[in-house]
């Protein structure tokens, strides 16, 4: 199988930490500032495709967080509880974000009494405070579902888009927008039949997570919540769940009334360490297992795409299981004491830093490496017909 180099590492942490902090630690992720050119707005997007669904759109100057450095066609991001696909070409890093202009227009609430400010975009989100007619807030972008992204004063969260009003007057949500598809004039793009829902649900002391996906993208984030929520599109997803024997089964299907090519996509967010171990089974499709789990994680992958890493704290590590499938390891450039151990590698790839690790040698059937004292393991116990890369991220 031909190795995928280009294969998305994943989100490295959730973006929103606690009342939607833009901070990030040394396994976050690179930090990115948005850059439209001559627009004025980016979309973010479900998959790497300016056909697919637009998720939201996005003001020059906005920050976020990438999966790795964008210098491919497609970066994957995050935004505050967001997550989806941004152009490489309107994201600046470095020192290049010193340059660029901000272009986040200033929102005031128009209301005859107050508005809720939401920890994310959903009726059912945390209120972090209620906003009273006139206050004013830095706008960083708009969601699908019509709620703005916002700053005020030190606090970042949502507010519905229909209470605010931007001082400049930008209220069109595609007008100025890169990245727009030739089709439809250059109107927004976003699925009409799209329904984005958001389901939280209670752990009720579960000491495992399982989570199965087949012909989806699902990406694991890690929460300081106390509970499950889970974010995906209704009209393309048939999401279920249960506990039984201890362990909540978490399950993500794609509808068969969904039949476009790009695979549907689904954030869970996790408690951190709530669990003791956590399990992955994607099939036919695409996941990722963000920094930050408290706890082992168990991955199989059938037919599939998958992205890990492994923070500088995590103590606990990964068992991997592939058959048909590649997979990206990125590992925290601070991590000090970690092990990788492969057996049962038939017809598969493993790459590696070759400046810091041995190099795999072409068809044998175990591999391993220790750093440190190699307390965190890093278990592969079978490779069939895939490929499996490391590779350091800050």
């Amino acid at each position: 199988m031909k190795r995928i180099v280009s294969l998305l590492l994943g989100l490295l942490l959730a973006a929103a930490c606690a009342h939607g902090s833009l901070a990030q630690s040394d396994s976050s992720g690179i930090l990115a500032t948005i850059d439209a050119g001559d627009a004025s707005k980016v979309h973010l997007r479900a998959q790497p495709s300016t056909q697919a669904e637009s998720l939201g759109l996005y003001f020059t100057g906005t920050k976020v967080l990438c999966n790795a450095y964008p210098t491919g066609e497609w970066t994957r991001v995050a935004i505050g509880s967001e997550s989806g696909y941004m152009k490489s070409q309107y994201l600046k890093w470095g020192n290049d974000q010193d340059k660029i202009k901000s272009k986040q227009p200033t929102g005031v609430v128009k209301t005859k009494s107050w508005v809720n400010f939401r920890s994310w975009p959903s009726l059912q989100a945390e209120i972090l405070g209620k906003l009273g007619n006139g206050t004013a807030m830095i706008i960083h972008g708009e969601t699908v579902s019509h709620w703005y992204y916002a700053t005020i004063e030190d606090t970042v969260g949502y507010v519905k888009a229909e209470y605010v009003s931007l001082s400049d007057g930008s209220g069109d949500s595609s007008n100025g927008a890169a990245d727009l598809p030739a089709q439809n004039g250059g109107s927004s793009d976003s699925s009409s039949n799209s329904h984005r829902v958001t389901e939280r649900i209670e752990t009720q002391d579960s000491l495992e997570a399982h989570v199965m996906a087949s012909d989806c993208y699902v990406a694991l984030i890690p929460t300081e919540d106390r509970f499950v929520r889970c974010e995906y599109d209704a009209s393309q997803l048939r999401f279920s769940h249960k506990i039984e024997r201890g362990a909540h089964i978490l399950s993500l299907e794609r509808t068969s009334a969904f039949s476009a090519s790009a695979k549907p996509t689904a954030t869970l967010y996790l408690p951190k360490d709530s669990y003791h171990q956590i399990y992955l089974d994607v099939r036919n499709g695409e996941g990722s297992v963000a920094g930050g789990f408290q706890c082992y994680s168990m991955i199989y992958g059938t037919n599939a795409r998958l992205s890990l890493t492994l923070a500088a704290n995590n103590a606990y590590g990964y068992n991997i299981g592939l058959t048909n499938s590649a997979c990206v390891m990125g590992v925290s450039e601070s991590a000090e004491n970690f092990s990788i151990t492969a057996e049962n590698i038939v017809n598969s790839s493993i790459a590696v830093p070759t400046y810091s690790m041995p190099s795999y040698p072409s068809g044998a059937a175990f591999y391993e490496y220790t750093k440190g004292t190699g307390a965190t393991p890093i278990n592969v116990t079978g490779l069939r017909n895939s490929d499996l890369e490391f590779i350091y991220v800050r």
